[in-house]
């Protein structure tokens, strides 16, 4: 077997040994279609040297093409997927940089309000009170407390509208009596 193949039989090389480079390199790779095309570029890789009469081909080397040709798609498999990661890490950082950004929008929006307007919407989303209860708190009826919760609300959109048009003062807004 470790004899060299002379030129005229490569084709006999080429039967004779691509079932045992075939079932090394399925066991190599999970895929059956990989170790066929690593096969495949065993054998292409085999045809050109021996045209061009570089090597004398035997089964230790087509093996060690092989591994090569495995080694090689290892690498691509794991360059692909650590640019895959970075690229995930780079996304999830942007999507996070955003998020933080809208938080600080939102917050520098609400510290711009007046206490009242700003603590009555602190209320409204934390603990999500009932109509009910606004206007027991606030000493008014509930249309009233609605109104309330609905101006705080449109005033809130506003400075937020502001900031987006790059006109926002940072000032608090007077309070309106």
């Amino acid at each position: 077997m470790r004899a060299a193949v002379p030129k005229k039989s490569y084709t006999v090389l080429y039967r004779r040994y691509r079932p045992l480079v075939l079932e090394v390199a399925l066991r190599r790779l999970d895929n059956p279609i990989d170790a066929e095309d690593a096969t495949a570029e065993v054998f292409a890789i085999a045809w050109r040297r021996f045209q061009a009469g570089e090597v004398t081909l035997t089964l230790p080397w087509l093996y060690q093409v092989l591994r090569n040709v495995v080694g090689d798609r290892y690498r691509k498999v794991d360059l692909e997927a650590s640019l895959e990661l970075e690229l995930h890490t780079l996304c999830e950082a942007a999507d996070d940089a955003a998020r933080v950004m809208e938080v600080f929008d939102l917050h520098a929006a609400l510290k711009a309000m007046p206490k009242a307007s700003r603590d009555l919407l602190y209320w409204v989303y934390w603990q999500e009170p009932s109509y009910e209860q606004i206007s027991h708190v606030l000493e008014c009826t509930v249309p009233a407390a609605r109104s309330r919760v609905y101006r705080a609300k449109r005033e809130l959109a506003a400075i937020l509208a502001a900031q987006d048009e790059g006109t926002w003062a940072s000032e608090p807004l007077r309070e309106s009596t």
